[in-house]
């Protein structure tokens, strides 16, 4: 193949172990290579120049765009694919890569990033991640990278005006963090650098969906704390900004997430709903299911009903740079509308909707839909046609002992419920225990109503059910604020309106 208009670039510190393959992988088609060196001591910089590449030397600063930038300024191709070390092209992007070069419509394109973590106990390969990023970019001294740690050229590419970056097709492996120890030292530098960058640019939405992610467990205080703030400030954003942030859709999903495992249903629905609004398809699905667990349906039916139908039009994604919301589901969204029309009892609509998401599981194990589709039948022809529609999922799940395990505390909360429809409130009970041990905040409201029902209201046993209702839908929040109200326990959140609706019909 013809050596190709292109500069390869990369920064380097200790990297005489990784510098051969990555070499290997572009030889022959790139222009030149340039080896920013930040402060070797293995014998890097002399592997370089003996590799063929133009090394330049640069005292590194916790600060990688400043030397990303440096061998920009360097490159002399009219093209740049800017690679890590411990990266290397893969052999069926030479194509795309060639093709890449010859467009004259864009400033940059998306490369995928083919993420490597430690391999599988049976020794195969473990792709943890393909994630978009503009590592090919023209040769222009307007673009440049920014941030300490997480660079991006992004923001200097919309400073200038241009705003269409497409997918290249070209892939790149990353080794970075296939040893573990290794994988332990990334992650250690770049969450210091992550919480210096946050200090100093305490309103940078992507530094702190970054810093949010990256956290450990045991930081969950400072995590809850940077996405509240990230989450206050996107919704002050004015709409063009919210939908050239390439995190958005997950730095949306977790801090609203993070709002609804705290009973905040209210405040992650106004959130919800304001984001929605201005960042549009990106959020539909996100923002539909929030608005639903908040009782606020009409909004949520729009939302969601959007997302389904922009899922429909999509053709092959292929990368983007606004990373997905991985939890962005077409099944998910036809549960939340077949389960809003089920809570209104509008039943034909109800199985309109599990039966769209059934079709688009295509034979997927989806135990949630199938406990709706017990639900409905259980609404529509009493417990007989439950108990069938019950016994025929059980059926399914026996013969695939994975699907059986994820989807056996919806199956035993499905038992539970036809059980109690048929008088059995012993095995109502029983199934109930067992579909609480999930976690399943329906599963708890069963099993305190069960239990409220058999008489059994003493302080220990509603204090038991307080602490194992979570409140993260407006029907099981109006249970547990209920059960808090008896133990005279306050609720230090605002309530969405259709809770307090459930609350003074209670009353």
């Amino acid at each position: 193949m013809e050596t190709l208009p292109l500069s390869v670039c990369l920064i380097a510190r200790d990297e005489a172990h990784n510098l051969p393959g990555l070499v290997d992988s572009v030889r022959g088609l790139a222009q030149e290579i340039v080896v920013v060196d930040t402060g070797s001591t293995d014998g890097t910089p002399e592997l370089a120049a003996a590799l063929g590449a133009r090394v330049l030397h640069t005292r590194w600063q916790d600060d990688f765009a400043a030397a990303r930038n440096v061998a920009l300024d360097a490159a002399r191709a009219d093209w740049i694919l800017t690679l890590d070390a411990d990266q290397q092209l893969d052999a069926s992007a030479r194509a795309a890569l060639a093709a890449a070069v010859r467009r004259q419509d864009c400033l940059a394109q998306l490369v995928t990033i083919r993420l490597l973590g430690p391999p599988h106990a049976d020794g195969r390969e473990h792709v943890v991640q393909h994630l978009p990023s503009l590592r090919l970019v023209r040769r222009d001294p307007r673009i440049r990278y920014r941030g300490r740690v997480h660079e991006d050229v992004a923001d200097s590419l919309c400073d200038i005006g241009s705003h269409h970056w497409p997918d290249s097709g070209v892939t790149v492996t990353d080794h970075g963090y296939v040893q573990p120890d290794a994988r332990q030292r990334k992650l250690a530098r770049n969450l210091a650098l992550l919480r210096q960058a946050h200090a100093e640019q305490p309103d940078a939405l992507y530094l702190a969906y970054k810093l949010a992610i990256s956290l450990p467990p045991d930081a969950a205080a400072e995590r809850a704390q940077v996405l509240e703030r990230a989450l206050h400030q996107a919704c002050t954003q004015p709409a063009q900004a919210l939908r050239e942030l390439a995190c958005l859709p997950r730095l949306a999903r977790a801090a609203l997430d993070a709002w609804v495992q705290a009973g905040r249903l209210a405040e992650a629905a106004e959130a919800a709903g304001t984001l929605w609004a201005r960042a549009g398809e990106a959020l539909a699905c996100t923002s539909g299911s929030v608005l639903a667990r908040a009782g606020r349906f009409e909004q949520a039916r729009e939302a969601l009903q959007a997302y389904l139908e922009a899922h429909a039009q999509a053709s092959s994604p292929g990368a983007t740079l606004q990373l997905a919301d991985e939890h962005a589901d077409p099944v998910e969204a036809c549960w939340w509308l077949a389960w809003m029309a089920l809570t209104e009892g509008q039943i034909a609509l109800a199985r309109h909707w599990t039966e769209a998401g059934q079709r688009h599981a295509a034979g997927r194990p989806h135990a949630a839909l199938e406990g709706l589709v017990v639900e409905t039948h259980l609404a529509q022809g009493g417990p007989d046609a439950a108990a069938q529609a019950l016994q025929a999922w059980g059926a399914r799940l026996s013969s695939a002992p994975e699907a059986l395990a994820r989807g056996l505390p919806e199956l035993m909360a499905a038992s539970a419920r036809v059980a109690r429809a048929c008088g059995d409130l012993a095995g109502a009970q029983a199934f109930a225990g067992q579909a609480g041990q999930a976690r399943d905040d329906a599963a708890a409201v069963l099993q305190a109503q069960l239990d409220i029902e058999a008489g059994r209201t003493d302080a220990p046993t509603l204090q038991r059910h307080h602490e194992a209702i979570l409140g993260q839908r407006f029907d099981t929040l109006a249970v547990k604020r209920m059960i808090g109200a008896h133990l005279g326990l306050a609720w230090p959140h605002p309530l969405p309106a259709a809770t307090q609706a459930l609350l003074s019909a209670g009353a």
